[in-house]
Parts: structure tokens; C-alpha cells; sequence
């Protein structure tokens, strides 16, 4: 449990959803999706830094991310271990969390709030909601491109004239590349 120190410190801790509020928090394991809150109550109106340190307990392949609810703004803490940030005696003590996440669920979800795809008999509907241009490619599992077509903002259709099977959507917006199966009937 948390001892707060004198008023005029700054206190970092973090919270569980019972609202208990500690010091340290030692977790067995990191896992995909975790997300602790971090509460900050400062002594006085100035600027603070939070810092990250991890051992080496902490795979590589996970990423950590400091959010700051306040400004919205999320950091890789893995590509800098340090956040500077101004704090007031007024400020929501509730200010951060810290997510831990595979790289690969960052684009998955990426991809999610980009796109959604649905199969309709041999039609498929492609959403996409984002603004850079975009490109999408029907390919069977022969590897062969059945069609291609830029993709606007909006609702983009595929038919498919072939048999029941599966179908690879490669997409490709910016410098990112997706792909995701769907099955035709």
C-alpha cells in the first residue's frame, strides 16, 4: 500500500480497480493487452518527468506505451524511457496508464479501425475510413490476383467469380502492408 510523503512532493503510484493505490506493483507476468493506472499528484505546479526502467524479465517483443488521458498523447516508452509533462495542484490525479502490447496487435488494430470486411455470397464489401491512399488486391491461394482496385473512402465491392474457397485481401495504405483471409461461398 502507498504511504504519500509530505503535501509538497510530488506522489506517483499506481491503482487497482479496487482503489487501492501502491507504491510498487509486482506482476507475475506481463501480458498481452495489460493496463495499469498510473496516479500522479503533484506538490507544486511544474514541470516532472516519468521515467520507465525495465529488466530484463521484460521480453523484447512487447511494447510499452505511457498514455497521458490529460493530453491524449501516448509514447513509446521503449523508444524513449522518458515523458516530461506540466503538472498543476488542479490536474486529475488519474492522469496515466500504461499499456503493454505485442507489436502485432498494434497493427491488428490498426487495421480494425481502418477496415471492415464482409462477405455477401460471392461479393465482397470493403469499408475502409481512413484518408491516405489506399490499395486492395483479391489473390486466391494459387497466389493469382483475381482484382485489384484503388479504395476510397467508403464502401469498395469485390466479386468473386470462382468457387468456394478461401481468398487472401492484401492491402496496402502508405507504407503499411495488411492482409486478412475471408471465405467466399
Amino acid at each position: 500500500m502507498k504511504l504519500f510523503g509530505k503535501a509538497e512532493a510530488p506522489q506517483l503510484f499506481s491503482g487497482l480497480l479496487d482503489e487501492t493505490i501502491y507504491s510498487v506493483n509486482g506482476l507475475p507476468e506481463v501480458s498481452e493487452g495489460l493496463q495499469i493506472p498510473i496516479g500522479f499528484i503533484c506538490g507544486e505546479d511544474e514541470i516532472y518527468t516519468i521515467e520507465v526502467s525495465y529488466g530484463e524479465n521484460l521480453g523484447g517483443d512487447v511494447e510499452i506505451y505511457l498514455e497521458d488521458k490529460q493530453t491524449s498523447q501516448f509514447q513509446d516508452m521503449k523508444q524513449n524511457n522518458q515523458y516530461p509533462f506540466s503538472s498543476s495542484l488542479l490536474d486529475e490525479k488519474n492522469r496515466f496508464t500504461i499499456h503493454f502490447r505485442n507489436p502485432l496487435s498494434v497493427e491488428e488494430q490498426l487495421f480494425d479501425e481502418l477496415f471492415d470486411i464482409s462477405v455477401t455470397e460471392n461479393l465482397i464489401t470493403l469499408n475502409y475510413s481512413g484518408n491516405e491512399n489506399a490499395y486492395a488486391q483479391i489473390i486466391d491461394l494459387t497466389g493469382r490476383s483475381l482484382s485489384e482496385k484503388e479504395l476510397v473512402t467508403g464502401q469498395t465491392l469485390f466479386t468473386v467469380n470462382g468457387s468456394t474457397a478461401w481468398y487472401l485481401i492484401a492491402i496496402q495504405v502508405g507504407g503499411k502492408h495488411f492482409s486478412k483471409k475471408v471465405f467466399v461461398r
